[in-house]
């Protein structure tokens, strides 16, 4: 597939599915985080952040997607 042949529907979609794994990656990264053993080892990335931002951005790009689904 070219890019030439990538449509607004088929973007959202693939932004809204690759930020809906990111979010479910950070979620998981965060609850880890969080029943740590070793208080110590502390985490220098911020996953909640991360989970919460790309999770908005997902919901809007798959509702967008979605729009556009439906509206075709």
């Amino acid at each position: 597939m070219l890019p030439a042949d990538l449509t607004p529907l088929h973007a959202l979609a693939g932004v809204g599915a690759m930020l809906l794994a990111i979010s479910i990656f950070a979620g998981w990264r965060d609850r880890r985080n969080l029943r740590r053993e070793d208080l110590d080892r502390v985490s220098l990335i911020n996953w909640r952040q991360i989970a919460a931002v790309t999770s908005i951005i997902a919901i809007v790009a798959l509702s967008a997607a979605a729009h556009l689904w439906f509206t075709a």
